[in-house]
């Protein structure tokens, strides 16, 4: 089963990072917690070790201007 895993990109001058929004059973869920085009909405799997510096397959910004 997955979770799905809710965060926000910012920069400023001073560096730049995520903050975590929420953690949700329902990938609906997850894309209606997005506010801005910087919400990441990606899938977590449970009980299950994912290693060290992998990428995060199936991540997407819901909000983001398509191209």
């Amino acid at each position: 089963m997955n979770t799905w895993v809710v965060r926000r990109w910012w920069y400023h001058s001073g560096g730049s990072g995520w903050n975590l929004l929420g953690i949700y059973t329902e990938e609906k869920d997850a894309v209606a917690a997005c506010e801005t085009a910087s919400d990441l909405v990606g899938p977590v799997p449970l009980n299950q070790y994912l290693g060290g510096n992998i990428g995060w397959p199936g991540t997407y910004y819901p909000l983001a201007p398509s191209k």
